[in-house]
């Protein structure tokens, strides 16, 4: 999905490259089930980022601007950590990339 965007994207004055820059720890348990609290609670502290990945990206582009891509987004946890990560190593996320989103569930009361 993201090699695909980045392939539509990229023009001869602006290149557009897919980095991998996160890793997720071992033991975060699947998000399918979960509330927003627990999504959070789950991913949080759970991504680092690849100094590897980060001086390969450095060499190929040097000023890179930082655009998560996410397939779906439900609470935003996800996203939220991905940030979190990439922002505490110094890294400036500009902007992120959804295909979808889910809709929030919202409690009815029943009075009939």
């Amino acid at each position: 999905m993201t090699r695909a965007a980045a392939h539509v994207l990229a023009g001869d004055d602006v290149p557009v490259v897919v980095a991998r820059l996160l890793r997720v720890r071992p033991g975060v348990r699947d998000q399918a089930g979960l509330d927003a609290g627990e999504r959070a609670r789950n991913l949080a502290g759970s991504m680092a980022v690849s100094s590897a990945a980060v001086r390969r990206l450095a060499r190929r582009v040097p000023r890179a601007h930082l655009v998560l891509c996410d397939d779906v987004v439900t609470t935003g946890a996800t996203l939220r950590e991905a940030q979190r990560a990439l922002e505490a190593s110094g890294l400036p996320v500009r902007a992120a990339a959804l295909v979808a989103a889910t809709r929030r569930k919202v409690a009815t009361a029943n009075f009939g």
